[in-house]
């Protein structure tokens, strides 16, 4: 059982390791989330959520009745909207992935988690483009289910990203749609209006 664990551990670093050789021909730019605030009062905020891939499509999933659908609606206590990513340092590339959603009145561990909405197979979906080679899909995989399953010790450079709205400074207009940015040369992430 033990040799078995190992061996997958290893197979799962050297795809990994191949990831490093095609992460430079990632996009200076891409925009995994699409989001609008439909409703903010005194103690709630409603949100809906639309995920991208790289080539522009709407990421579908499918909610608790099995339905398709292509955005998410989420409820939260507060009036400060944050987004959370992990960001993994690739060769001279930053891989950004969406981890949670969460307020001023919610801590960042009980935040609602992001990876149910773009996980197709264990595949982040946000990274899928028909220019994708297989050992870029083999190795986004594999670093996306390390992720997930809170295996990050052994992944170099890894560190927590936050974008949000500031009450009273620069909060997000209710009907507005937002468009997240990331930025896999500069790892940078920022938000902005459509």
């Amino acid at each position: 059982m033990v040799f078995g664990i190992y061996c997958a551990s290893t197979l799962q670093e050297k795809k990994i390791r191949q990831l490093e050789k095609q992460v430079v021909y990632l996009k200076d730019e891409f925009v995994p989330i699409r989001f609008k605030i439909l409703n903010r009062d005194n103690d709630s905020i409603l949100v809906s959520i639309k995920f991208y891939d790289m080539d522009r499509h709407v990421v579908y999933y499918y909610d608790d009745q099995g339905n398709k659908a292509e955005f998410v609606r989420i409820k939260l206590p507060g009036q400060e909207l944050s987004f959370d990513f992990i960001v993994v340092p690739v060769r001279n590339r930053f891989l950004a992935f969406p981890y949670k959603v969460f307020t001023d009145a919610i801590a960042p561990k009980d935040g609602v988690i992001l990876f149910p909405y773009y996980d197709r197979q264990d595949f982040p979906q946000i990274y899928f483009s028909q220019e994708n080679s297989p050992a870029f899909n083999a190795g986004i995989k594999a670093l996306f289910n390390k992720i997930k399953k809170g295996d990050i010790q052994d992944i170099k450079g890894i560190f927590g990203s936050m974008v949000q709205d500031v009450k009273g400074i620069q909060q997000f207009q209710t009907g507005q749609i937002y468009k997240i940015i990331v930025h896999p040369a500069k790892g940078g992430i920022e938000i902005v209006k459509e």
